[in-house]
């Protein structure tokens, strides 16, 4: 996965949706926001957490598709923080570290840890390591999350050509 790559993608995507709405100033509060509902979305289509529920279909593309919105967020919120504090070598590192043991940490605890980061509002690389090793223990694989990405990226591209 190329997350300097998709870092650069999500930033000309930024760039584009907040001229054509005539932001001047990043939305961090509003992008926060539509991240903990993404995160959300992705735990309903999981349903891990539903320990009352027996019979939990996931529909890995319904998984994927909420996964890919989430890891726009992140990378949007990544690419705000303060760039001093930014280490992409301290992403693809961890990244590669936690692919090596993908599958170790609750799930529900990586949601959970994802909502502290989000609220915290700290200026480190945790958010979107959290994000990127939810989507690993949620079994999907790097290559899958950047392939969901690019395809939701696409999506985005043509809702502002439409208007959306």
């Amino acid at each position: 996965m190329d997350i300097r790559q998709m870092l650069a993608d999500q930033k000309n995507l930024d760039d584009e949706i907040l001229s054509n709405a005539g932001i001047k100033e990043y939305p961090l509060k509003n992008m926060q926001l539509a991240l903990l509902v993404e995160l959300g979305e992705l735990a309903n289509e999981w349903q891990g957490f539903k320990h009352w529920k027996k019979h939990k279909e996931i529909n890995m593309d319904k998984l994927l598709e909420e996964f890919a919105d989430c890891l726009h967020f992140a990378l949007s919120l990544q690419n705000n923080l303060d760039t001093e504090e930014f280490s992409f070598e301290h992403i693809q590192n961890s990244y590669d570290l936690m692919n090596a043991i993908e599958g170790s940490a609750s799930i529900s605890k990586l949601f959970i840890d994802a909502y502290i980061e989000i609220s915290a509002n700290i200026k480190n690389t945790s958010l979107l390591l959290v994000i990127i090793a939810l989507g690993l223990n949620l079994g999907i694989t790097g290559e899958q999350m950047e392939q969901a990405y690019y395809k939701k990226n696409k999506v985005n591209y043509k809702r502002q050509r439409e208007g959306y």
